[in-house]
């Protein structure tokens, strides 16, 4: 009787573990999907608003552009940085894999110091490194 009731506990705690963890797989899957859709369409982003860079990563798609440099672009891309660190704080990191988490602490701290030089206006310097 007691190595019965034994298989029946262990049966019962598979069971409610078992049970228990799709209600957390379906937000977790959705929270990282979440996240590697937000870096997916910046990726694009930034792809389609600088056809110089992509073309020199080997994407030929936007070969019959040039960027947009005018006052008005750069304010309008400025402006997305910010909506875009609005939509990445809405998703936790903590349901995020190991792996994610990182990723999202990178593109975070990226964006942010992306919005805090901005004012300083080193995007109108004519010149940089090269």
């Amino acid at each position: 009787m007691l190595y019965y009731s034994r298989w029946v506990l262990v049966a019962v705690l598979c069971t409610s573990i078992h049970a228990a963890e799709p209600a957390k797989s379906p937000n977790v899957a959705d929270q990282t999907t979440a996240f590697q859709k937000l870096v997916a369409d910046d990726w694009e982003r930034g792809l389609r608003e600088n056809p110089t860079r992509a073309t020199w990563l080997g994407d030929n798609r936007f070969d019959d552009r040039w960027p947009d440099l005018s006052l008005a672009a750069i304010e309008r891309r400025a402006k997305q940085r910010e909506e875009l660190l609005t939509q990445l704080k809405t998703i936790d990191p903590s349901t995020l894999d190991k792996s994610e988490r990182l990723n999202y602490r990178l593109f975070r701290r990226q964006l942010e110091t992306e919005i805090a030089e901005f004012p300083f206006g080193l995007h109108l310097l004519p010149i940089n490194q090269r």
